[in-house]
């Protein structure tokens, strides 16, 4: 993006009056973006999936059972076996439209749907997802900043240090969340052969004894990252 394109997708469009032509967006600015940079992609949206957790148990491999547990343990099983059918388009809309900023002095995010703008805080979006009350208490993996390329070295053999921040060498049971991340509870479509930003974090979080996580405010900060820097992901 430019950095004229970057300046105004940080300031906030529902500040002022409506003034887009097409009701289904409030700026001129949204409209062009939605035409101009998102439906012109060859690919509108990542093809999210879903985990058959019911598939695993069947393989009768350990690391396959080591997996199910940490998603259990951790709170994520549920949302990454989640099924539902979705719109290219109203996807497409939620992403020109989107802001970030605060709602009665809390966090929240702005966007429109059709021609309806429509706001939500970010502790009424985490309690969405069923991950219980303290959710939103438990670290904060974005507020970590980038976990560097040398505090991954438990993802790898220790013959393997060159490959640390790649997906190439990964200890199998990191491998396997790496792929099930990329096509479920953070689909991605871009570089492939790198464990990306924040991507790191949320593996690190996987690591075995590792503490609770607020998952909702993970996916929350993720879909702000996105806004920001979709072509890092």
């Amino acid at each position: 993006m430019t950095e004229t394109v970057k300046r105004l997708r940080r300031e906030d469009p529902y500040s002022e009056l409506m003034i887009a032509r097409d009701p289904r967006f409030w700026t001129p600015f949204q409209q062009d973006f939605y035409t101009t940079v998102i439906l012109k992609k060859s690919k509108i949206t990542h093809e999210a999936q879903y985990v058959d957790w019911e598939y695993m148990p069947r393989k009768n491999d350990s690391i396959f059972d080591q997996v199910r547990a940490a998603c259990a343990e951790k709170r994520i099983k549920h949302l990454m076996a989640f099924k539902h059918s979705w719109n290219k388009e109203i996807i497409a809309q939620f992403y020109a439209t989107v802001y970030f900023g605060y709602h009665q002095n809390e966090r929240a995010m702005f966007w429109m749907i059709e021609e309806v703008r429509y706001h939500i805080t970010f502790p009424a979006f985490v309690s969405l997802f069923r991950l219980g009350d303290e959710d939103i208490n438990y670290p904060k993996l974005h507020d970590e900043g980038v976990l560097e390329t040398k505090d991954m070295h438990f993802m790898y053999p220790k013959n393997l240090r060159g490959n640390w921040g790649k997906v190439q060498g990964l200890y199998t049971y990191y491998g396997i969340l790496n792929r099930l991340f990329r096509k479920t509870l953070t689909p991605r479509d871009g570089n492939t052969s790198g464990v990306t930003l924040f991507q790191r974090n949320l593996m690190a979080a996987m690591r075995p004894g590792s503490p609770q996580f607020s998952v909702g405010l993970y996916l929350a900060r993720d879909q702000e990252f996105i806004r920001k820097s979709p072509k890092d992901l």
